[in-house]
C-alpha cells in the first residue's frame, strides 16, 4: 500500500497530510516508513480491524478494501505526504488518523493525530458532504485517548491546518520518535 493517494476515489474534503519524522535532536529521519489509516466519511474503517462489528460494521466490501490506508517512506527531509479526505466520525471517538513509524527493524508505538476541534465542528456543520452526519458525539474532553492527556499537552497530537489554494486542507505535524 505504498501510495501517495489513499482515498481510492472516495469523496469528502480533500486533505494533504504532511508528516515530518525527526529524532530526539530534531534531525530528519531518512527512510522511515510511515503507515496511516483512518475512517471514510461514514466513520467506517476498511481492511482488517480488531473489531469488525464496531470498526467496519461487518461490511464485507469494506473489510476486503484498503481505502484510507497506506504507507510512505520519508525522504532526505524526513517528510511524507499523503493525499486523503477528512475522516468521518463514529460514536465514542474524536476525529483522528492512526499512524505508526518504522525505522529499520524498529517499529514505534501506534499513535493518533487529531484535528482542531473548531475545524471539525465547522466541517460537520457546513460542508455539504459531512453535515448530513451531524456533529461528532465525542470531543477531546470525553475521547478515551485525548481525555487522558493533560490539556496543556494535547497540542502534541493536534495537526496544524491551513487551506491550500485548490481548497484542500493541509494538515501537518512534526512527529518525534524516540
Amino acid at each position: 500500500l505504498d501510495r501517495e493517494d489513499v482515498s481510492e476515489s472516495w469523496t469528502g474534503l480533500p486533505v494533504r497530510l504532511a508528516l515530518k519524522v525527526v529524532n530526539d535532536a530534531c534531525e530528519p529521519i531518512v527512510g522511515a516508513v510511515v503507515k496511516i489509516w483512518h475512517t471514510n466519511i461514514e466513520g467506517i474503517y476498511s481492511g482488517a480491524t480488531p473489531n469488525a462489528a464496531l470498526c467496519s460494521g461487518n461490511n464485507q466490501d469494506y473489510i476486503a478494501a484498503n481505502f484510507f490506508r497506506g504507507v510512505r517512506t520519508t525522504g532526505d527531509d524526513g517528510v511524507v505526504f499523503v493525499d486523503t479526505c477528512f475522516p468521518g466520525w463514529y460514536g465514542g471517538r474524536a476525529i483522528h488518523i492512526h499512524f505508526q513509524v518504522k525505522n529499520g527493524d524498529t517499529s514505534y508505538r501506534i499513535s493518533q493525530l487529531f484535528f482542531p476541534e473548531n475545524i471539525t465542528e465547522e466541517i460537520f456543520g457546513s460542508h455539504p458532504e459531512y453535515s448530513e452526519y451531524g456533529q461528532p458525539d465525542t470531543v477531546f474532553s470525553n475521547d478515551n485517548v485525548m481525555a487522558s492527556i493533560p490539556i496543556a499537552s494535547r497540542d502534541a497530537l493536534v495537526c496544524e491546518v491551513a487551506q491550500m489554494s485548490d481548497g484542500a486542507m493541509l494538515a501537518s505535524k512534526t512527529v518525534t520518535v524516540r
